[in-house]
């Protein structure tokens, strides 16, 4: 039976609300049906080598990776401590704390960098990408949303599928090995996951099948033809330096600099002419990675897609840091900066 053109037009109204169509929202559900769209066997095979990398459970100070058991026990041996009734997030773990404070070992403990896994932290990237949308965010301004969509979801895919374990009491799919990039440093992932996008580097989904690999760019240009990869991989590139303006230290107008020279080396590399529209999509999804670190601010649900459950209790830079208050302020002052050259 085709489609009459009635049931057309109500598709194309379900494409239109917050940027998803089928295949996109596909992309961000943790759990698939079997019958998905435009070669889906591949983008699962991603979203499931992405939950086996880890940024947690991580205790920062014994370096070790902590058991979901014994992480209930570190909860509960807290909650002893401090004669409290639950873990509260808020005053643990979306608060500086001194390194004198007795909460201090608890904040490193508990609070992870980012809560959960690879898939989970991309996934509540690109919902928050959703959800300003919806919101109509000022963020959002002139920004394709389709394309931010994607560009959060894989913002950080060189994190992933390159096999690179860390043992400690067990061995792990680890974000953060020290042999991870060569050796490089975690500093070095945002190039790593630009080089992946435009199929620099492969994706290897299976490490009992090292052989098999995947080209991250081919399989997003035939699932999503109307997206621009090399700007999916731009904003791969882009997306830790917006943080950077909130760092204390330099001149503002030297971190602005810095930043602008830095979005027109990156235009570069992915073929691009800088211009204010890829500087936007640029901004929205380094303020989604900020606020990913957690899932806080997606529940119950966004367009009906459920964010991944936060299993280990997450650190909230967005709060932290101050940039829910000052991320439009930078925002507005980076456009103007590249608008006045």
């Amino acid at each position: 039976m085709f489609p009459t053109r009635k049931s057309n037009r109500r598709n194309q109204r379900k494409t239109q609300k917050g940027g998803l169509n089928a295949n996109l929202a596909m992309l961000l559900k943790a759990n698939n049906t079997n019958n998905e769209l435009h070669n889906p066997s591949q983008i699962n095979s991603i979203k499931r080598a992405m939950k086996r990398y880890i940024a947690s459970p991580w205790d920062a100070i014994s370096k070790k990776i902590t058991e979901p058991q014994q992480y209930k026990n570190q909860r509960e041996a807290y909650k002893k401590e401090f004669g409290v009734e639950k873990v509260d997030k808020k005053a643990l773990c979306q608060t500086r704390i001194n390194s004198s404070n007795a909460r201090y070992p608890w904040q490193q403990k508990l609070c992870q960098s980012h809560s959960g896994n690879l898939f989970e932290h991309s996934q509540w990237s690109a919902l928050q990408i959703v959800k300003w949308s919806n919101e109509k965010d000022p963020l959002m301004d002139g920004v394709n949303i389709r394309t931010a969509i994607v560009s959060a979801f894989f913002h950080d895919i060189g994190k992933g599928g390159d096999c690179v374990q860390s043992c400690g009491n067990s061995c792990w799919f680890d974000m953060y090995a020290d042999t991870k990039y060569n050796s490089k440093g975690d500093g070095i992932h945002p190039t790593y996951s630009g080089d992946m996008i435009l199929g620099k580097i492969p994706f290897i989904p299976n490490c009992q099948k090292k052989w098999f690999k995947l080209n991250i760019k081919d399989i997003l240009e035939k699932t999503y033809p109307d997206i621009p990869i090399n700007e999916v991989a731009l904003a791969a590139y882009m997306h830790w330096e917006f943080g950077k303006l909130n760092i204390p230290g330099k001149p503002e107008s030297e971190k602005v600099e810095i930043y602008l020279n830095n979005f027109k080396e990156s235009c570069d590399k992915c073929d691009l002419t800088p211009n204010e529209s890829l500087l936007r999509l640029c901004i929205a999804v380094a303020c989604a990675d900020i606020s990913a670190g957690t899932n806080r601010r997606l529940n119950p649900a966004v367009n009906n897609i459920i964010p991944a459950d936060e299993v280990f209790v997450g650190k909230d830079p967005w709060i932290m840091y101050g940039m829910d208050v000052n991320y439009l302020n930078y925002r507005q002052i980076v456009l103007d900066a590249f608008t006045s050259k």
